[in-house]
């Protein structure tokens, strides 16, 4: 099943537009419980939620929304079908933006086990703009153009722009005949623009889901954060400073713990994993934004290990 959504995103079309997480979350709510309506065979179900990128918005908001709307069910105030997540896997989520934003200058200047791609002096003028009085972090603004030099953002491995993943889908999806075949009804849209500002003027862009995805982790719910440590705009580095921030009963142990190697057979070594429990940050090796496209073997192993809600370890 693919969800096209917030509208005007992909094939979706229509009135009912969200501009904000929240807001998606109560429109994919009534999306999930018209499926179960129309397909009964599938109701009960446990559901995993996947999530990339903007996703470190979306995916927290939608479990904690989901949860919300079960309770209500359970106590008689709303008529439904109950949607359980049993796990979520985030990779390379935009989930607290401040801490993320500060993280660039020094990942620019020292991304672990690759190449410096701005100077020492570039460095200290961008840390300088972040922390000052009235600088870019009292803004809640970039400091993203000057720690990024010529590299590209998704892959700091490769200059800008990177023509990986590629993008053939895009006139694939275009086709009249494959549109006709999946039932589209509107030209395939792969980045719409009204829809991206609605969410930034809006403010959901700049909103730390911190303490909802805190709520879940103390939840014990199955929770996998995994970075591509190539990725520049979502960097493991602010990912793990992030997390190590996140209110929980976790915190003290996650933050005292040490990384331990994962190898997958067949690829070798692939990362490197803290776990506390149900949760588990994983830093994957030589993987940009999209790691299921640079590393698919171990994705499709640390899928499954999620779905037998198990510790990330090497196999």
């Amino acid at each position: 099943m693919y969800i096209d959504q917030p509208i005007g995103a992909g094939f979706s079309h229509g009135t009912e537009n969200a501009d904000s997480s929240k807001s998606a979350a109560s429109k994919i709510w009534v999306m999930l419980q018209t499926f179960f309506e129309t397909y009964p065979q599938y109701e009960g179900r446990e559901l995993i939620l996947a999530a990339e990128s903007y996703g470190g918005h979306y995916s927290p908001e939608f479990v904690t929304y989901f949860d919300a709307q079960n309770k209500q069910i359970h106590l008689g105030n709303l008529k439904g079908e109950v949607i359980t997540v049993s796990a979520l896997m985030l990779n390379n989520g935009w989930i607290d933006p401040l801490t993320q934003y500060a993280s660039y200058p020094g990942f620019a200047a020292h991304p672990p086990g690759y190449t410096p791609f701005i100077s020492t002096t570039v460095f200290h003028q961008a840390t300088t703009s972040m922390r000052e009085s009235g600088g870019c972090g009292d803004k809640t603004e970039f400091v993203y153009i000057p720690s990024l030099g010529k590299q590209d953002p998704y892959d700091i491995r490769s200059a800008f722009p990177d023509p990986l993943p590629p993008k053939g889908y895009i006139n694939y999806l275009q086709q009249p005949n494959i549109q006709k075949a999946i039932g589209a009804e509107v030209t395939y849209v792969d980045f719409n623009d009204a829809v991206f500002n609605n969410f930034v003027d809006e403010g959901d862009f700049t909103r730390t889901l911190l303490p909802q995805l805190g709520a879940l982790a103390n939840s014990k719910l199955k929770i996998l954060i995994w970075y591509g440590d190539a990725d520049y705009i979502c960097n493991w580095v602010g990912g793990l400073a992030l997390t190590r921030k996140m209110e929980w009963y976790g915190k003290k142990r996650f933050g005292n713990a040490s990384f331990k190697d994962v190898e997958i057979g067949g690829v070798g070594h692939v990362g490197e994993v803290i776990n506390v429990d149900n949760f588990s940050f994983l830093r994957v090796f030589k993987a940009g934004h999209e790691v299921p496209f640079y590393q698919p073997v171990a994705s499709l192993e640390l899928l499954k290990q999620v779905i037998a809600k198990q510790q990330i370890h090497s196999v």
